[in-house]
């Protein structure tokens, strides 16, 4: 029983492992953040009718952020995303998309 149990703590381990390494290369897409480490996992959020699970991680980074910054993608043409930090302690305020304020519980503070 034990090398099992010990199996599958190594395939959760390399699940999150893999959701972790995918969380750093979206933020680095989606924001322009780069550099950064996923300390831990939050919580997941099962979205709607696209059967899509988002995974919410907290980031570290070694240097100084803005509280407000533009980020440009390469995604289908090019995006400008508005970016800017929020408390997840906090409603999303009612100016972001409807479907960020309804993620709010898997990203709530663990």
């Amino acid at each position: 029983m034990i090398p099992a149990m010990r199996a599958s703590r190594a395939h959760v381990s390399c699940k999150f492992t893999k959701y972790f390494r995918c969380a750093v290369r979206e933020l680095a897409e989606e924001s322009g953040i780069t550099g950064a480490a996923c300390v831990r996992g939050l919580g997941t959020w099962e979205q709607g009718p696209e059967d899509q699970v988002w995974h919410f991680c907290v980031m570290a980074v070694s240097s100084a952020l803005p509280d407000v910054w533009r980020h440009r993608t390469d995604d289908d043409g090019g995006h400008v995303f508005a970016c800017r930090w929020h408390n997840l302690a906090e409603p999303a305020p009612s100016s972001c998309h409807p479907i960020f304020q309804r993620s709010a519980d898997g990203a709530s503070p663990r």
